[in-house]
């Protein structure tokens, strides 16, 4: 079978680092950013599920005035797996006249890659995941060569 092409890519990612937060100064040092809270147990939860990724209750503000002994990246976001595929074929209609037939397959087996849990304390949403990435993407598309 002459003029096939098949294409294919596996994406496999373990989630990525992050860590909880709060929109106040516990400090009161003025500072914008690096708000960090207490940390009282680990809040790694082997089976996290969608409304309740981590353990929400292993956080707690400081007192103020005082600095969190929370630092950055200690949790896990949920990991992302896809298998990409595409499927060409070329058709010849002279030397110089082809056209080529293209099927793009993004996350052939439709897996669920969910997004990163909501991290800021003061959100009726902490701890839940909201979103997810997009799910199969098929195109199709056709390409000529003169």
């Amino acid at each position: 079978m002459r003029g096939w092409e098949l294409n294919t890519i596996l994406n496999l990612q373990k989630g990525g680092p992050f860590h909880v937060r709060t929109n106040h100064d516990p400090s009161d040092t003025g500072a914008i950013f690096n708000h960090y809270l207490n940390r009282i147990c680990t809040g790694n939860t082997p089976n996290g599920t969608r409304e309740r990724w981590f353990g929400t209750n292993c956080f707690e503000l400081p007192t103020f005035r005082t600095y969190g002994n929370a630092g950055v990246h200690y949790l896990n976001a949920p990991g992302y797996t896809s298998w990409d595929l595409s499927l060409n074929k070329m058709f010849y209609f002279s030397e110089d006249v082809r056209v080529q037939f293209r099927s793009e397959f993004s996350n052939t087996l439709n897996n669920t890659n969910l997004g990163r849990p909501n991290g800021t304390v003061e959100s009726p949403a902490f701890g839940r995941i909201s979103y997810a990435v997009p799910a199969r993407v098929i195109q199709f598309g056709f390409k000529l060569y003169w």
